[in-house]
């Protein structure tokens, strides 16, 4: 888990005169990981997220991709927005190599 990054910044964008944030979560890992969870307690947004970037699952985690593989070099990103930025620490994911 300690090779998936969550990187996060504003856009500089407002929705409902909310902060619109970016975050791009990102493995630095040669192996493809998958079932990538991460703290999110509902994601809260006052615009809605892209599912098939993220989704919640219970009430504290989130799915990335929907728990398929993630590979270096590719990315997931995902805009909400909402008063304060919200932390994404990552909980746990597979590695297939």
């Amino acid at each position: 888990t300690s090779d998936i990054r969550v990187e996060q910044r504003t856009t500089g964008a407002s929705v409902e005169g909310q902060p619109e944030y970016q975050v791009t979560v990102s493995n630095t890992c040669d192996c493809p990981q998958s079932k990538v969870m991460l703290l999110c307690y509902g994601l809260n947004s006052v615009t809605d997220v892209d599912p098939r970037a993220i989704k919640p699952v219970d009430a504290k985690l989130c799915a990335v991709a929907g728990g398929r593989p993630l590979s270096k070099g590719t990315p997931v990103k995902f805009k909400y927005a909402w008063k304060t930025p919200q932390d994404f620490p990552v909980v746990s994911s597979e590695i297939h190599c």
